[in-house]
C-alpha cells in the first residue's frame, strides 16, 4: 500500500516512455495495486531523467555531475550486472519490454531482467539458432540514444568492463557456471516430465530440432 513500492512491467522504451511522454497503455503498474497521484508523480519523474540528464550535458556540465545525476536516480549496481547479463547470454531482447522496473523510495530505480526468450542465439519462437556472439546486442546499443542504457554504456563504460571483470575473476561468468545452472534447473524438471509434455503438445516448435541461421553450426 505504499505509494512509493512501485514496479513496472512492460514496454518501457525510448517512444513510450523515456523520451518523458509517457504512454500509460504500454506497461502496466503492478505495485501499488491503486495508483495515487504520488505513485503517478515518481513515475512521471522517472519518465524525465534522461531529458535531464539531456540537459545538464547541453549546459556543458561536467561528466562528473551526469554521472552523479544518474546515480541519484537508477541503482548503479543493478544496471552495471543487468548490463554484464545481457552480454553474457547475448540478449538483444530485454532494453525494451523485457525488463521490469521497481523503487522503494520513488526516486531511485532498480532494473531486473524478465523473458529472456532471446538469448543464447535462440530466437523467440525457437525455430531456429543465431550466433551467440555481441553482434545482435552491440546492435541494439546503437539504437538507444535516450534510455538509461545509452547512459550508462556512454558515461559508465569503465565500470561495466570492472564489473565484468570481476564476475569473471569470481567464476560467475564462466561456461561451466552457466552450464550447471541450466543443468541443475534442467534436472528439477526431469526427463520423465519433458516426455509428459512433448506428449502432450507434440507441434510445440520449442521440441524440434532448429535450424542453424546464417549457414552456422555450433
Amino acid at each position: 500500500k505504499n505509494p512509493r513500492h512501485i514496479h513496472l512491467d512492460g514496454t518501457i522504451s525510448n517512444t513510450t516512455f523515456w523520451n518523458g511522454d509517457i504512454d500509460w497503455n504500454a506497461f502496466e503498474v503492478r505495485n501499488p495495486k491503486e495508483m495515487t497521484d504520488e505513485t503517478r508523480a515518481c513515475i512521471e519523474s522517472l519518465s524525465q531523467v534522461c531529458n535531464a540528464l539531456s540537459q545538464i550535458r547541453a549546459k556543458e556540465q561536467s561528466v562528473e555531475a551526469i554521472r552523479a545525476e544518474f546515480a541519484r536516480r537508477f541503482d548503479l549496481p543493478s544496471l552495471l550486472d543487468y548490463v554484464c547479463l545481457h552480454h553474457l547470454i547475448a540478449n538483444c531482447d530485454g532494453f525494451s519490454k523485457n525488463w521490469q522496473w521497481f523503487t522503494y523510495d520513488g526516486v531511485k530505480w532498480f532494473v531486473a531482467p524478465y523473458d529472456l526468450d532471446y538469448t543464447f542465439g535462440n530466437n523467440v519462437g525457437g525455430e531456429t539458432i543465431s550466433p551467440a556472439d555481441l553482434t545482435g546486442v552491440d546492435n541494439y546499443w546503437a539504437l538507444y540514444t535516450e534510455g538509461p542504457i545509452y547512459w550508462i554504456h556512454v558515461y559508465f563504460k569503465s565500470e561495466i568492463r570492472e564489473r565484468y571483470c570481476q564476475l569473471r575473476r569470481n567464476n560467475m561468468i564462466e561456461s561451466w557456471t552457466v552450464k550447471a545452472l541450466v543443468h541443475d534447473w534442467y534436472d528439477r524438471v526431469g526427463e520423465e516430465n519433458y516426455a509428459k509434455e512433448w506428449e502432450r503438445w507434440k507441434d510445440s516448435k520449442c521440441i524440434q530440432e532448429p535450424q542453424y541461421a546464417w549457414c552456422w553450426k555450433p
